[in-house]
């Protein structure tokens, strides 16, 4: 029997001939397990499950004598029956750390992985790319399409446990080459419990810097604070619980604009609940349906690089996700479970002005720095985004045992996963995009009456992008993975024997040529306990990672998020200032390149995934009967990047683009297809106590 307050219901299952049982589907929390057989004294054991963690609890039942006994035992450290990398970080243990709690801020707490990113809440796990990863909440992919970082469908006070996959990973893991987090959220219980957290935050808290302190800029002395509530427990006691959690955030925060020095005020209005119910219909079986929902409204600059204070974007973002699983005993050996979820995220922001004289700025480095933004807020507002999917997931594990010949912990699965994006990315709610630098004095920009940064054109440098976006044009990326994963345990030698298949196919808006990549990667790992005690284990692994089809590369030649672009050149007068007429001028630009990606991108036929290798090899050792350490080794190699190549710039290698009976002009051909050229190598020493 297992009971524990983290499970409705008792578990219950028999050991077989050998004496091998299994415990399939717990949820993470302590566990009181009774070993009872006619003629043996009874025996109670605890133990600490956590998620995705293999714990191992051996007792021996004594022959009933005289007076019947109570034996209460220990079980192995986890870090001796892990299978790779990673660790696990329970929520009880974050709050005596001054630490962020949202999954990817967790995540950096575990061996291996930085948040040295290009997005923010983005993490590189392994060496791999920091798009590459996924995130999940209770099994579910909550991942943003667009950057493979973690929407913010969660509530930080309900998380329990948070997970962190880094290598050696399981071939019930797919679609990424860095790794997994997954969050595990409360579930109620039979006693009614809550808790109210309060979060403060005081940009004063924090010293100016230098750039700061030369603009005269004093960072404001404001408190900002925002809320976070739970309450759960049972609707009926043993059969079904509920748990809801709340967050309610209104903040303001003083940002210092670069280069401008210029204050600007964020806000961040959003609203965050999640309602949970977990029912036990029966013995062994349990279903839980789970809803969250979240409302944003902030008012920030419209890009990281914006360095304009009149540039600001009142954005909104609406969200929700819907998940309903199943997991149960279908038979003494046999343990199946089955999901469906559906995650939704509709961002809207941009500018919704026509006017040529509203297009945005972006700076081209000749006479200020390069690569930022300023003048009107950029995107399209009348342009929506979204960035939605859906996922399919069932498994059936099997546990038995022969004498001789151990035990047999074999699980296999199938995963639906449909990635779905909507929007043609226009750049600019004008449809125009230029590219020039701004006016100075010493090295500062120079702003007219109403806070503008003043633009500078400079002919034959200055240019403009005439985006050409599809609104409304739907990219559909499905991937169907079939998974067989067994845990062979003899004697002192564990062996992990997986195997993953992964099929990628795509649809999109204007019948753009669909991917069609398969792959299929081991996943090996073996340990072996040099001692009887099993307290001391020496490991290795070996696999390989498929990467996630992501609609940057595997939907270039679509119009979902790849609007056209004719790209001109400046040939007016010189001058500076918005009310510079030749500037807006059209006839004074002309054609130099283009990008359309129905027309003149192309994917390779046999274009995939990058591929990724990884061996491990690791020891750990047990401190007594509540510590251990770990030291593993850990080699990647990543091959087949996906790269784009223009192969034949002769005219039989170009395509003449026209559009609603208007010729743009006639371009490169590009090819996107895998390449060797480029490879990421990757070493680590981890250490883990």
């Amino acid at each position: 029997h297992a009971e524990s307050p983290a499970q409705l219901g008792q578990r219950v299952t028999a050991s077989d001939a050998a004496g091998a049982y299994q415990f399939q589907g717990l949820a993470s929390g302590q566990y009181t397990l009774t070993f009872e057989f006619p003629g043996f004294q009874t025996v109670k054991s605890t133990v600490q499950v956590s998620v995705g963690a293999i714990a191992r609890v051996d007792v021996t039942l004594p022959m009933i004598t005289v007076t019947e006994a109570v034996i209460v035992t220990a079980a192995t450290p986890s870090l001796l029956t892990v299978r790779g990398g990673g660790s696990t970080i329970r929520t009880a243990d974050l709050e005596r750390l001054p630490t962020g709690r949202t999954p990817s801020l967790v995540a950096e707490l575990a061996p291996g992985l930085t948040n040295n990113t290009p997005n923010v809440n983005q993490v590189t796990i392994s060496g791999a790319v920091a798009y590459d990863n996924v995130f999940l909440l209770d099994g579910v992919d909550i991942g943003d399409n667009l950057f493979a970082r973690p929407d913010d469908l969660f509530v930080e006070e309900a998380i329990e446990e948070t997970q962190v996959l880094t290598s050696a990973v399981s071939a019930e893991y797919g679609r990424f080459s860095g790794g997994v987090v997954n969050a595990v959220t409360k579930r109620g219980g039979d006693l009614f419990s809550g808790s109210v957290r309060s979060n403060l935050s005081n940009a004063a808290w924090t010293k100016e810097t230098p750039f700061e302190d030369a603009a005269g800029q004093q960072r404001q002395d404001k408190m900002d604070r925002y809320y976070e509530g739970t309450f759960g427990g049972p609707l009926s006691k043993n059969r079904a619980w509920f748990f809801f959690a709340g967050r309610s955030q209104s903040s303001e925060t003083s940002l210092t604009l670069a280069q401008t020095a210029a204050a600007f005020p964020q806000t961040d209005d959003q609203q965050r609940w999640d309602l949970k119910v977990t029912a036990t219909p029966m013995t062994n079986q349990t279903v839980q349906v789970q809803y969250l929902d979240r409302r944003q409204q902030r008012f920030a600059p419209s890009l990281p690089i914006t360095i304009d204070p009149t540039a600001g974007d009142h954005t909104n973002t609406p969200g929700n996700l819907f998940a309903a699983n199943w997991n149960g005993v279908m038979a003494n050996r046999f343990f199946a479970t089955a999901q469906y979820s559906r995650k939704i995220n509709h961002p809207r922001f941009g500018n919704s002005s026509t006017r040529l004289q509203d297009s945005p700025f972006l700076t081209i480095g000749r006479v200020s720095p390069g690569g930022l933004h300023f003048g009107p807020a950029y995107f399209d507002r009348t342009d929506p985004e979204d960035r939605d999917n859906n996922q399919l997931t069932g498994s059936v594990s099997y546990f038995g045992s022969k004498p001789g010949w151990g035990t047999h912990d074999v699980k296999g699965g199938v995963e639906v996963f449909s990635l779905v994006l909507r929007g043609g990315n226009s750049q600019s709610s004008t449809g125009y995009l230029f590219n020039t630098d701004y006016a100075s004095t010493a090295g500062r920009p120079l702003t007219d009456a109403s806070g503008r940064v003043i633009p500078v054109w400079i002919p034959g440098a200055t240019t403009v992008g005439n985006t050409l976006p599809t609104r409304g044009a739907e990219l559909d990326i499905r991937t169907t993975s079939f998974y067989l994963q067994d845990r062979w345990t003899l004697a002192r030698l564990t062996l992990d024997l997986g195997l993953r298949y992964e099929r990628a196919t795509s649809e999109a808006t204007g019948g753009a040529a669909s991917i069609g990549a398969q792959s299929i990667v081991p996943r090996l790992a073996a340990s072996y306990a040099l001692r009887e005690d099993g307290n001391t284990v020496v490991g290795g692994s070996y696999a390989h990672y498929s990467g996630r089809y992501t609609s940057s590369i595997f939907g270039r030649n679509t119009p979902v998020a790849n609007a056209g672009r004719v790209t001109s050149v400046y040939n007016g007068p010189a001058g500076q200032g918005y009310d510079f007429a030749p500037a807006y001028d059209l006839t004074n630009y002309s054609v130099v390149s283009g990008s359309f990606p129905t027309a003149n991108i192309f994917l390779d036929e046999n274009l995939e995934s990058p591929l990724t290798r990884e061996f491990t090899l690791s020891a750990a050792q047990a401190l007594g009967a509540r510590g251990a350490v770990r030291a593993m080794y850990v080699w990647r190699r990543a091959t087949g990047l996906a790269e784009s190549f223009i192969d034949n710039p002769t005219a039989s290698g170009k395509t003449v683009v026209s559009q609603n009976g208007a010729t743009f002009g006639t371009f490169d051909n590009v090819y996107y297809r895998n390449s060797d050229a480029a490879v990421r190598n990757y070493q680590a020493m981890e250490l883990l106590g």
